[in-house]
């Protein structure tokens, strides 16, 4: 590793902190000292890295210690990462104690722990962590609190992950959380998941659930799928969609796709006209 400081590719910042992360975690199972010493003494391309692979392998076996020493690094964004893995890994398998710890920490530490912990618990029991985010606030929950929980619970329960995502504060964190959810909900069950969303109101968050249902049916389902891009309220989103939408069924299907131009109501005539000339090259081709 030593001798690749002048590599581009080590230099790169994902790339430096991966080769250094692989070496600290095998080393830190021998050695935990010296990697934690050799970590530290490393350039900012591959420091963090290093850390995050040591202390995260300490924080599987023992995240009391992995914190202790985590806190002995200088503060900043490096610590911050850092204790957000510890978090992360020690909520796994004591959510509360992860928490409790969080509750310790200040600032850009503090927030890290407690996020990253709720991710992590939601993991492994997604129905606690949303009830536990439940009881903050709404204007105190974070963004990244109620994406994390809506998009781990998504991967196990979609349907109750929506309804859970449909009762917390509209915010970025909703919104970008919509379209995870509502795609593995279209996967499970579609029609489930469309009688959900066209409940939803007209908005950010319901158009990027429309975006993800729209995509998620189109290899079995071409036609519902550009109809439901239709619906998407934002203009310059909405043109984008149907655009993709409409090309892809030409390509596919161009006769359906045509009768479907030519019959629709569900998209104005000067937007007809423009998709219809937009694929002309395609078909031309």
């Amino acid at each position: 590793l030593a001798t690749l400081t002048d590599n581009p590719e080590a230099k790169n910042g994902w790339m430096g902190h991966f080769y250094a992360g692989t070496v600290a975690t095998e080393w830190v199972r021998q050695d935990p000292e010296a990697a934690i010493a050799w970590a530290k003494s490393l350039p900012d391309s591959q420091r963090r890295g290093a850390l995050g692979g040591a202390l995260e392998t300490i924080a599987a076996t023992n995240p009391v210690e992995a914190a202790g020493l985590a806190m002995d690094l200088e503060a900043g964004k490096e610590r911050s990462d850092v204790v957000g893995k510890i978090a992360e890994s020690w909520a796994e398998t004591a959510p509360k104690d992860a928490l409790a710890w969080a509750m310790t920490l200040a600032g850009e530490d503090g927030e890290s722990a407690m996020n990253r912990a709720i991710s992590g618990w939601a993991e492994v029991d997604a129905p606690a962590a949303a009830a536990f985010v439940d009881e903050i606030p709404a204007d105190e929950r974070s963004d990244s609190q109620i994406r994390e929980v809506a998009n781990r619970w998504a991967n196990q329960e979609p349907a109750a992950a929506a309804q859970w995502l449909d009762s917390q504060p509209d915010g970025r964190g909703k919104t970008d959380a919509m379209g995870h959810v509502v795609w593995n909900w279209t996967n499970a069950d579609p029609q489930a998941a469309s009688a959900w969303l066209i409940e939803q109101p007209a908005g950010e968050a319901r158009d990027r659930g429309i975006g993800a249902l729209s995509k998620a049916t189109f290899d079995s389902d071409p036609a519902a799928a550009v109809i439901w891009a239709a619906e998407i309220s934002n203009e310059r989103t909405r043109t984008a969609s149907l655009e993709r939408g409409v090309r892809g069924w030409i390509e596919r299907d161009p006769e359906a796709a045509q009768q479907w131009l030519n019959t629709t109501d569900a998209i104005s005539a000067e937007e007809v006209q423009k998709f219809q000339e937009a694929a002309q090259p395609d078909r031309d081709k």
